[in-house]
């Protein structure tokens, strides 16, 4: 086995370790569900456009509400995506993958923290191109150099980073307890999970104005300055003020 010679090393999203003919096969698919998914948001997020430029683009001001539950909205959701693979089963049927060579080691992001695991060289994680905003810089040498940095700060650390509250279960901002399209002009729940954003300090669901502000972790092993929500920034031990 060649795995006795080198090791392949995967950063997180890194686009160049997934395509193969199979990977893109399911990125088309994963398009057009996008596509039938979203037509419904896109419609009503055209509708709050002309309504704001009715507005002459007047300011918005927190709200203090959401139309619905996160557990209604979750449930939503998670029903179309059941309708949309019943209607293509091939949607699970993808095949004609390449696989990294070699002992692979896959580094991950769980809660903030970079963290690595030898994987299997099939695993279906490293077999599907998930887009993202770091996909390319994931497979450059100073990314991948992070990556590895990172990794060894996760595991000196002197505490563990605390639990993500889950999207779902938020109905409204930890801060200001305002919806979390209060400030866009958009308001379909695809903007919503847009302005939805956890807190790397205290893992707590926020909006996007009250998380503007980006610092260092290093106590959880993080040394890329993150987003924290603005109570975590101004309170904690801060290197910047």
């Amino acid at each position: 086995s060649c795995s006795s010679f080198f090791t392949s090393i995967v950063d997180r999203d890194d686009v160049a370790a997934r395509v193969s003919v199979g990977s893109v096969q399911h990125l088309i698919i994963q398009a057009e569900a996008v596509n039938e998914l979203c037509k419904e948001q896109i419609s009503a997020d055209q509708a709050e456009l002309k309504k704001r430029l009715k507005t002459c683009w007047a300011p918005q001001y927190r709200d203090h509400g959401a139309a619905k539950s996160a557990s209604e909205r979750s449930k939503a959701r998670e029903t179309e995506a059941q309708a949309f693979i019943a209607k293509h089963p091939s949607y699970k049927g993808h095949n004609l993958h390449m696989f990294c060579p070699g002992k692979v080691i896959h580094i991950y992001h769980v809660q903030g923290q970079s963290r690595a695991a030898v994987v299997p060289n099939d695993l279906d994680t490293l077999s599907i191109i998930e887009p993202s905003t770091h996909m390319r810089s994931d497979h450059s040498k100073k990314g991948y150099l992070l990556s590895l940095q990172s990794v060894r700060a996760a595991r000196q650390a002197r505490s563990k980073p605390p639990t993500w509250q889950p999207y779902c279960t938020a109905d409204g901002c930890h801060l200001c307890k305002s919806s979390f399209v209060w400030n866009s002009t958009f308001k379909s729940e695809a903007q919503e999970c847009r302005d939805k954003h956890n807190c790397r300090a205290c893992g707590k669901v926020v909006c996007k104005e009250c998380s503007t502000r980006k610092k260092p972790l290093p106590e959880y092993g993080i040394l890329k300055p993150q987003r924290v929500c603005d109570y975590c920034f101004f309170t904690e031990p801060n290197p910047f003020l």
